[in-house]
């Protein structure tokens, strides 16, 4: 049971971790340099990462 929930969390935490950084290049790609739309378009990326983060501390529990 232990490492059944070890390898769940490495899994979410490899998805959370693999799914940010593409979201983050993303967003950079998609703002080409507009400060303002970098901030709007981190913001979701960054919303994303900490759902992600909560997700992973789930399984302390």
């Amino acid at each position: 049971m232990t490492a059944t929930r070890v390898q769940a969390a490495g899994y979410v935490a490899a998805t959370g971790m693999h799914l940010s950084g593409m979201l983050s290049r993303e967003a950079e790609f998609q703002a080409n340099g507009d400060p303002r739309a970098a901030e709007r378009l981190n913001f979701i990326a960054d919303s994303f990462a900490e759902y992600a983060a909560w997700e992973v501390r789930r399984f302390q529990r």
